[in-house]
């Protein structure tokens, strides 16, 4: 099957298209566009592209995204509704003909593209949606205990395996100086002395911790030290960490975003242990692996010692475990921020452009990931927006936090069944 490409632009009529044609088998794919939508249009939602199948089964959008691989392969990822309708895979691979893949290109860019309408039309679905606030964090971390002029703002504020919260402040009139306060913990706090300024702090048994830095220093860029006050581990793990996360164990998982440059950060998703040395990395290249591409880690839990990455391009969910690796499979959702799960049930936070804060059930299946409709927007417990703000999963929790070191939090179930507004 090979298919021909041909695109179609008619200013009297007002439509454009992609006709792809596999001679041999007389199998269509069509997408279609009018080129002046009407206000009928908008109020219809039929004012974007239209996806047809021989000439028969069509639906208007659902084309989460489409790419031309090597050796003249146009990828289409749809989602499931407009899969089920149009009557085939989720994931399409149309092989094309040795001429088709520029005149694919130039048609895909000029038809399947978002305007402002399209972002506004997506906010307003959204606003629709009752709202889920997060809950204020009561927990308090120690604050006292040791002479300092201690940072009102922390540089840093992580959360552990089991929800324990660490913050790192710097001495504001010494700052070779900064300590590591707990939540619930009655000890003064451990006084660190040369300590990197860290961006991401993790919890590590026997009282240690885990400091990351911001940017990409070529020597150093990450610090073990233990409940004494001393570094008992150093290493670099490269800059451009989207997420830092420790085990129960002290390893630690780390998402990258797509500026990763270094030899490890290219791997996107790498397993480190306590002494800071890689234990797993993620495979490359990619194809020769079978599994998704990750190319930005989006989101990420740990969930016990096993890593469950959302990462774009390919917007799988993956499970890591020790070196087994499951591709859970492909997620009707685009652009999510955070991903939470208890067992086999689950829920996205986030999406692209107005859908930053929809929040999306799912549930993991033996055919594959299953989303359902969106159940709300999460926003702050004031109403207020949680585009600013870091968003940490762990299992079933999600933490949000602060720049100012505030912290907030809400669970599954309050997500799915708890009370909205």
């Amino acid at each position: 099957m090979t298919f021909r490409a041909d695109y179609v632009h008619d200013e009297d009529e007002g439509w454009a298209a992609l006709v792809l044609h596999d001679e041999a088998t007389g199998v269509t794919f069509e997408v279609q566009r009018t080129l002046a939508p009407d206000e009928q249009d908008e109020r219809l939602g039929t004012d974007t592209y239209c996806l047809v199948v021989d000439g028969g089964a069509s639906v208007y959008g659902g084309l989460h995204r489409w790419e031309i691989l090597p050796q003249a392969v146009l990828a289409l990822r749809l989602t499931q509704d407009a899969a089920t309708t149009l009557g085939v895979a989720a994931e399409l691979r149309l092989p094309l003909h040795e001429d088709a893949p520029p005149v694919v290109a130039r048609a895909l860019g000029r038809l399947v593209r978002r305007t402002l309408w399209d972002d506004l039309a997506d906010r307003r679905r959204a606003l629709a949606l009752p709202m889920v606030p997060l809950r204020r964090d009561g927990r308090r971390v120690r604050t006292g205990g040791d002479v300092g002029d201690w940072a009102a703002r922390p540089d840093a504020v992580g959360v552990g395996p089991d929800g324990e919260v660490v913050e790192v402040r710097r001495d504001a009139s010494d700052h070779r100086r900064s300590a590591v306060w707990r939540t619930g913990d009655a000890a003064p706090p451990v006084v660190l002395v040369g300590a990197l300024r860290a961006s991401w702090v993790q919890p590590l048994p026997q009282g240690r911790v885990l400091l990351v830095g911001a940017g990409d220093d070529p020597d150093v860029d990450a610090e073990v030290w233990d409940a004494d006050g001393r570094r008992v581990a150093a290493g670099r793990l490269g800059g451009a960490r989207a997420h830092v996360l420790a085990t129960p164990s002290g390893a630690t998982w780390i998402g990258y975003g797509d500026e990763a440059g270094s030899a490890l950060g290219l791997h996107k998703l790498v397993r480190v242990g306590a002494d800071l040395a890689p234990q797993w990395v993620h495979p490359l290249p990619v194809d020769a692996s079978h599994l998704p591409d990750v190319f930005d880690v989006y989101a990420l839990n740990v969930v016990g010692e096993a890593a469950y990455c959302y990462a774009y391009t390919s917007f799988h969910l993956v499970r890591v475990e020790g070196d087994t690796v499951a591709d859970l499979g492909p997620v009707d959702v685009v652009g999510a921020r955070a991903v939470l799960l208890d067992g086999a049930r689950g829920a996205l936070v986030g999406g692209y452009r107005g859908r930053h804060d929809v929040v999306t059930p799912f549930e993991i299946t033996p055919d594959g990931v299953r989303t359902y409709d969106p159940v709300g927007r999460l926003v702050d417990l004031d109403g207020g927006d949680v585009r600013d703000l870091r968003l940490v999963a762990r299992g079933d929790h999600l933490y949000a936090l602060h720049r100012d070191g505030r912290r907030r939090v809400v669970t599954l179930e309050q997500l799915l069944d708890g009370r909205r507004v």
